[in-house]
């Protein structure tokens, strides 16, 4: 097969979403479609006008992360009385995952979905979530950057100093390795040419001699395939999604955790433009999201992942002793954390030690919650060590 086939993968919506064909006139005309009405500058009244809202995403449909957003999306309309809807463009197919926050901050598209360390110059508190070992429950990390937002201001300055209104920030999954050959220890890690994003994770390589390559979701397939890279880092989406296990075989638990969130956002004039009614459905829908409903959709589709990868069978997953994930952490010590803190200082968050330590106290009080975890990755190492 043609690696354009597995570097931009086929998606099939789950709504009357755009099918974006990659033509400049037809995203021309999709841009204008797509503009809400409250656009006009009329202010908002009692009486909501029905508006569609585009939405720029990153996400390739049928995996917890895009199902979640669905979900986000069927809750809004339903509860709007339909006087909201979307017109959903996953896969990049409006905007590419690196400018996604651009084109809602411009005007491109209303809502976006995408990953705020692709521009970490605007979203430095964010790069929270690439600190190595912090946890790998996503209900947890979810709820924890929901408390920030309403708790900190310089965390929700973020967004809005961009024109933009933050609505979730959650993680894309704990970090899988896929490689070409057996990863058992961080001896194996050295040397390699490895996909890696996020702060802590491109520190947590290069700790243990390993070369992070910085490469979007979209260019993993092709990069292995060029021998660009020998490995990849990112979650269990991946040798799922961008058929990956194609031409990786060894997938690994490093007991890493999390580490890259992905962000939901609306154009706050957008926001704004809409009446009381309709922005309260968006507040409605924005806390539900955070607070348990929405990673319930997550977690439905992520427990079918594993079944996959059971299914292939080539392919091996394995999680590391607590010795050699123990070794992993002290190997990689405070650096992102201290890294962070001066990243964030020097982008004039003069609180940013307080604002990890509260993150830290954040996830330990959600995370003691063992009803409410969600932790697929960790779930589905203990399937292959109990099936295979």
């Amino acid at each position: 097969m043609g690696t354009s086939e597995h570097s931009q993968p086929v998606t099939h919506f789950k709504r009357r979403a755009a099918s974006a064909i990659a033509i400049a006139s037809g995203a021309a005309l999709a841009l204008a479609a797509c503009a809400p009405s409250g656009d006009s500058g009329d202010a908002a009244t009692d009486e909501s006008k029905p508006v569609t809202l585009s939405v720029a995403s990153f996400l390739i449909d049928g995996t917890p992360n895009a199902d979640m957003v669905h979900w986000w999306m069927d809750y809004v309309e339903e509860e709007s009385g339909g006087s909201i809807t979307f017109d959903y463009f996953a896969n990049e197919s409006l905007c590419p995952g690196a400018e996604i926050v651009q084109c809602v901050s411009d005007g491109r598209a209303d809502l976006g979905v995408t990953v705020p360390s692709y521009t970490p110059d605007k979203f430095p508190l964010q790069n929270l979530s690439a600190l190595p070992f912090m946890t790998d429950d996503n209900a947890a990390m979810m709820r924890a950057f929901y408390t920030l937002g309403q708790e900190s201001e310089p965390f929700a300055d973020e967004s809005a100093r961009i024109g933009l209104k933050a609505l979730g920030y959650w993680p894309a999954g704990a970090s899988l390795f896929g490689s070409k050959t057996p990863l058992e220890s961080i001896e194996d890690l050295e040397g390699i040419r490895i996909r890696a994003v996020g702060d802590g994770l491109l520190s947590a390589m290069e700790a243990v001699g390993a070369s992070p390559v910085a490469l979007t979701a979209g260019e993993m397939y092709e990069g292995v395939e060029r021998g660009v890279i020998d490995a990849v880092a990112n979650n269990i989406d991946a040798p799922i999604s961008y058929k990956l296990t194609e031409v990786l075989d060894h997938w690994t638990d490093t007991g890493y955790g999390h580490y890259i969130t992905i962000g939901l956002w609306i154009s706050q004039s957008v926001y704004d433009s809409l009446s009381a009614e309709q922005q309260a459905v968006i507040d409605d829908a924005e806390e539900k999201l955070n607070t348990g409903t929405g990673i319930e959709a997550f977690a439905k589709t992520a427990a079918t992942q594993c079944d996959y990868m059971i299914e292939q069978e080539n392919v091996s997953l394995v999680r590391w002793a607590d010795a050699d994930i123990a070794e992993f952490k002290k190997v990689t010590g405070t650096k992102a954390k201290d890294t962070w803190v001066k990243a964030a200082e020097a982008a004039g968050v003069a609180e940013a030690a307080e604002v990890l330590e509260r993150y830290e106290e954040l996830l330990a009080e959600y995370g003691s919650d063992e009803d409410s975890r969600v932790a697929p990755l960790a779930d589905c190492a203990e399937r292959f060590a109990n099936e295979r």
